[in-house]
């Protein structure tokens, strides 16, 4: 499994695994690739697979966007797709579940946030939501001013177009 510095070889085992030692930092606003490189030791099974992140920290992934990815059976390796860190989501350390589970034709859907199944496997990784943009409340700002870098940590740097002395508020969520 990868997502952001997480790349992870799992034991292969069926059932579940706790990963929350791994953790990556999540940019809120960003977009991320995951991966999940299932193998086969002979037939290659039809599985179906989802992502979860527990964005409210509630301790499930049954809310609304907390599914982040999923995909239908396939036997395709590796799959991978596309996950957007909601601009909104809170600034925290949270869990993300990953769930590869063997699937037919008669029944291809990826398994929900809690689901007992026969074959296939859960894992639990640590993320890190950190905040990803700088907001102003003056439309014209942007034409006046240069803010960057964008996320920033440690200095940033403010240049202005306006002449005389001007008053800034910076604040982060």
């Amino acid at each position: 499994d990868a997502l952001g510095t997480i790349s992870n070889t799992s034991t292969g085992t069926s059932g579940y695994e706790d990963f929350t030692y791994l953790s990556t930092d999540l940019t809120t606003g960003q977009s991320y690739t995951i991966t999940i490189t299932p193998s086969w030791t002979g037939t290659a099974y039809s599985e179906a697979y989802s992502v979860y992140i527990d964005y409210n920290k509630d301790g499930d992934f049954a809310d609304s966007g907390e599914l982040v990815w999923s995909k239908t059976g396939s036997t395709t390796t590796p799959v991978s797709g596309t996950c957007v860190i909601p601009a909104n989501a809170s600034v925290a350390s949270t869990t993300m579940r990953v769930a590869m589970k063997y699937v037919d034709s008669s029944s291809p859907n990826p398994a929900t946030s809690c689901e007992t199944f026969a074959y296939g496997q859960v894992e639990d990784y640590s993320v890190n939501i950190l905040s990803g943009s700088l907001s102003t409340s003056a439309s014209n700002l942007s034409k006046n001013i240069s803010i960057y870098p964008n996320p920033v940590k440690d200095i940033i740097n403010i240049q202005s177009k306006t002449a005389g002395e001007l008053d800034y508020k910076i604040t982060d969520i």
